[in-house]
């Protein structure tokens, strides 16, 4: 369920259905980005993983997305602590998507929480 991966909790998550998947995050209005936060849940017994996220983003009033980030292997490793990837992201953007191309962990992206990170655009004049 897409609500899990914003709940707060990171015993909760989001999980594809298969590779190649998405999930985004409307913010509602632009704003000036400068990184995205995954995190998967830090209990041990999540195995160490590596996923391959692309990170993508939508301006207010356009209908197509541009690379943010391109695509990259993540991992996560619960045994060393190390179960939330920052990735660093710039410019103005009302929707933000993550793009999973694979997962060694399971069939498709997982995300326990996914963070936006930046400020509010200034209104336009």
């Amino acid at each position: 369920m897409a609500s899990n991966a914003n709940d707060g909790s990171t015993s909760s998550y989001w999980e594809a259905s298969g590779q190649s998947s998405t999930l985004t995050a409307k913010l509602g209005a632009d704003a000036d980005l400068t990184g995205v936060v995954v995190k998967l849940n830090p209990d041990p017994a999540w195995s160490t993983r590596s996923q391959s996220i692309q990170v993508l983003g939508r301006p207010v009033g356009e209908s197509g997305f541009t690379s943010l980030k391109d695509r990259a292997d993540y991992t996560f490793n619960p045994s060393q602590n190390k179960n939330t990837v920052t990735i660093p992201v710039s410019g103005r953007y009302a929707d933000v998507r993550l793009q999973f191309f694979g997962n060694t962990g399971a069939g498709g992206g997982q995300v326990a929480e996914f963070e936006v990170v930046g400020a509010a655009a200034p209104a336009p004049i």
